[in-house]
């Protein structure tokens, strides 16, 4: 076990079950940082945060021994098993949970925070949202339905480079059957680059076009020529979720043919927290926590919400190289921006191209301490740092929720 979380614990459990021995390599568990012998290691199974460039990782593949992630051992173990699985820069989360919403017979696991092997004793349908650092290591997994929402820069301080990054997507369908199918995003470049190079079953979906897969035309969501429900009965905010909701009917319709999807199904999901959440009404001003926002592409999509309002905009974190372009189409309503964070020089360099006003704090505890001055005329104040966490914060969970409790102490 290359790294000790709740995913590689779970995998822990089921080797114990089955009567198989295993040890565990941890920088962050004292009693498990030592250096492995090893000798009668067959296979290592690498957590999704520990590093690909680890010693320990380099030992392995020098001694021959394959480094895999969870999802590949949980292929590989239940080859037969029926899944779904989703992948994206954004939208995962929120995609995965909603097909497991309108199919309440499957099972919900990987990235969203449930560890796949958790469902070993199961034989549901399992809904998987897979990372790219899952997806990474992966060497013959295979999904009855993959999905792919999107495909932007992020994460490149771990893989290198943008191509290094999508051709860790673009694993989900590596190893696919001629019957599997790939449902993916007819709007997003790398996307429909991923379907034109995987020959089979591609069903596309698009917010823009009539499609051969999922779309919107005259207010209503057909699925090729089935029509679905009106586009009113998605309630999610924002395009990006019409795009969701476009990519899991058309998943739900591909896995399940005969399903009746109406507008009641939607009526009862709840969106996670730290995507465009509101956390505070604050003299007439919304406040908004988008910490999910690890990348340009999302901090697009939340603006894109607000253009007709007049924003202060919270924003930055770890610096990384990214392309801030699609930001720059979403910008009418930004009035002002507080930069925090490694990567605030980079952002108020970019901002001000554009003749905003910018003010950089070292990180976002000394900008929310000073953020009242520049709240004249704004009537949103939206955190959406559109970059990762890990210069201040363990990840966007806990920086989000730094940002609601210092706002509803207000």
């Amino acid at each position: 076990m290359l790294g000790y979380g709740s995913a590689n614990r779970a995998v822990a459990a089921y080797l114990e079950n089955q009567g198989r021995k295993y040890t565990i390599y941890d920088d962050n568990i004292p009693e498990h940082t030592g250096w492995i012998d090893l000798t009668g290691v067959e296979l290592a199974v690498k957590s999704s945060g520990f590093p690909t460039d680890h010693p320990m990782v380099e030992k392995c593949l020098e001694e021959r021994i394959e480094v895999i992630s969870d999802l590949e051992l949980f292929y590989r173990c239940f080859p037969d098993r029926k899944t779904i699985t989703v992948t994206g820069t954004n939208g995962k989360t929120t995609t995965a949970a909603l097909i497991a919403h309108l199919m309440p017979d499957a099972d919900l696991g990987g990235n969203i925070g449930t560890p796949l092997f958790t469902f070993t004793e199961s034989e549901r349908p399992l809904v998987i949202e897979a990372s790219s650092f899952m997806l990474e290591s992966c060497r013959g997994f295979r999904t009855d339905v993959a999905v792919v929402l999107n495909i932007t820069p992020h994460h490149l301080s771990r893989h290198g480079d943008f191509e290094a990054y999508a051709s860790a997507k673009g694993k989900i369908v590596a190893k696919r059957r001629p019957e599997d199918v790939l449902i993916y995003n007819a709007d997003d470049e790398r996307a429909r680059v991923l379907a034109k190079t995987s020959p089979g079953v591609n069903i596309p979906f698009s917010v823009r076009d009539k499609v051969d897969g999922g779309f919107i035309e005259d207010g209503k969501i057909y699925f090729k020529d089935r029509f679905l429900l009106d586009a009113d009965a998605i309630t999610l905010p924002g395009a990006h979720n019409r795009a969701n909701a476009l990519a899991v009917l058309s998943a739900v319709c591909a896995f399940q043919p005969d399903i009746v999807i109406t507008a009641e199904h939607f009526q009862g999901f709840r969106p996670f927290p730290h995507r465009i959440e509101h956390v505070a009404t604050i003299a007439g001003i919304k406040y908004y926590n988008d910490s999910k926002a690890t990348n340009p592409a999302a901090l697009a999509a939340a603006l894109a919400l607000f253009s007709d309002e007049k924003v202060l905009l919270i924003c930055g974190g770890k610096e990384e190289e990214a392309d801030f372009s699609l930001v720059a189409r979403e910008l009418q309503a930004v009035r002002r921006v507080i930069a925090c964070g490694e990567n605030r020089k980079l952002l108020a360099d970019f901002f001000r191209t554009y003749g905003i006003m910018v003010v950089t704090y070292p990180d976002l505890a000394s900008a929310l301490d000073a953020h009242d001055v520049y709240l004249a005329g704004i009537t949103i104040v939206l955190f959406s740092p559109g970059a990762p966490s890990y210069d201040q914060f363990h990840d966007y969970a806990e920086r989000g929720r730094y940002f609601t409790e210092r706002i509803r102490k207000k």
